[in-house]
């Protein structure tokens, strides 16, 4: 199976899929009461959803420039691939670059996970 990113009834083989990491915030709320002795009262919650960063190796520069065109829209996008498949968008103060190393095109996005 292929790793694909997809928007609405759009899909791109996005080539190698070459780097994922993710993160959670955790969100449980724990307040100190002060006393003797001091006590604590903790409200336990899920933690918030994966944020991170995605890369992929697509085959040349135009395949680059088109899995970037793809991830400046508004998304929901959907990443499947054998080992994780993720819905996501691109935070507001995330980022879609192009980068080329040595060997390779490259297109990294920062995003977040969002309910399919």
């Amino acid at each position: 199976m292929a790793t694909t990113i997809g928007v609405s009834s759009i899909t791109y083989d996005a080539g190698i899929f070459a780097e994922f990491e993710s993160s959670r915030d955790g969100r449980a709320l724990v307040q100190t009461i002060v006393g003797e002795p001091p006590t604590q009262v903790i409200t336990p919650r899920a933690s918030g959803p994966r944020r991170g960063r995605l890369t992929v190796v697509p085959g040349d520069l135009a395949a680059a420039i088109t899995i970037e065109a793809m991830l400046a829209g508004a998304g929901p996008f959907t990443l499947t691939d054998p080992d994780i498949t993720l819905t996501f968008v691109v935070p507001d103060s995330g980022r879609v670059r192009v980068t080329r190393t040595d060997k390779a095109w490259r297109v990294e996005v920062d995003f977040l996970e969002v309910l399919p």
